[in-house]
């Protein structure tokens, strides 16, 4: 009874990682496009690596944005590709809290739905700052490091090589997660106060893994920059107008086949820019308001006369 039970707790645990992975590919084909998403196009993506590597920018989230150069170079600019990273960071987390909890039941189960909830709200909130990346591969240390003390440590030092490597991706990822790490880092010291496997294994690893990625870029940031950028709080920003595909369409089709100076709010520049290049739009000149254009982006309190609306939406219209 006790097996048939557990086998069944097993196959439902399962089936509710693979539903909330689902979700989140569902997400990632619907939502549209943020600015963050955008601005990190236009200003990390896009861009040769080399030009990344030669200056520090707080907003570019290294290893995330290696990860979404090369999904894009692989499957083409779209958002799905954008997110790839997104996507890879949520089947980790949900594999690491499922090792975590594996001998709960009922409880486990409550904790891998909630802890998946959290992870979507916190990536798709906070869209393009690699926080859900970040978040995985720290509770994937997490899980080594309960690994390695369940374990013989003698026998598992592989684990602390692990946790090591996943702390060093996850401030690689998003450096504000720099804290998190040295606390879990301490946490597993004082739970076996072995200094020197504590040491080569998990601090050396770590601090390998995170230079790898962060050396060039954070060699131009000044020590204010980089406190500043470990301690703030997560940078969250408001999507995209939904209604934005409808506007993006519009201005597509009365564009077709000519050269066209578009202005719009310093917010949907980037935005406009990614959908520029996303479906190849060569004639579009996209400015900033205010200015003369042929065609204005313009949230709708601010359209009036001598503008002609083009394309209505909820939030955004489109005139000329």
């Amino acid at each position: 009874m006790e097996t048939g039970f557990t086998a069944s707790s097993e196959r439902l645990r399962w089936l509710m990682i693979g539903a909330l992975l689902a979700v989140g590919l569902w997400l990632v084909a619907w939502l549209p496009i943020a600015g963050t998403e955008a601005y990190g196009f236009v200003h990390f993506v896009r861009p040769p690596l080399r030009d990344l590597l030669g200056g520090f920018d707080p907003a570019n989230h290294v290893l995330n944005t290696v990860l979404m150069k090369r999904a894009v170079g692989v499957l083409r600019l779209s958002a799905f590709s954008l997110r790839v990273p997104a996507i890879l960071g949520l089947a980790l987390f949900l594999w690491a809290v499922a090792g975590l909890v594996s001998g709960w039941r009922r409880g486990g189960l409550a904790a891998i739905a909630l802890a998946g909830a959290a992870y979507l709200g916190m990536e798709y909130v906070a869209p393009a700052s690699a926080l859900g990346l970040a978040l995985a591969l720290w509770t994937c240390a997490a899980q080594f490091a309960m690994a390695y003390l369940e374990g013989n440590q003698r026998d598992e030092l592989r684990n602390l090589n692990l946790v090591g490597i996943c702390l060093g991706l996850s401030m690689a990822a998003n450096f504000g997660f720099l804290i998190p790490s040295m606390a879990l880092a301490l946490v597993l010291l004082l739970a076996t106060r072995r200094w020197i496997p504590w040491v080569e294994r998990v601090m050396v690893t770590a601090a390998v893994s995170a230079f790898l990625f962060l050396v060039l870029p954070f060699s131009h940031a000044s020590a204010r920059q980089l406190v500043a950028l470990a301690l703030r709080p997560p940078r969250l920003s408001l999507r995209a107008p939904e209604d934005l595909t409808g506007l993006i369409a519009t201005l597509r089709t009365q564009t077709r086949g000519k050269t066209v100076r578009i202005a719009a709010s310093a917010d949907l520049v980037p935005v406009l820019e990614f959908y520029q290049a996303r479906f190849r739009e060569g004639g579009w000149r996209i400015v900033e308001v205010p200015g003369p254009a042929d065609y204005y982006v313009l949230d709708r309190p601010a359209v009036q006369a001598p503008f002609r609306t083009v394309y209505r939406g909820r939030m955004v219209v489109l005139a000329r």
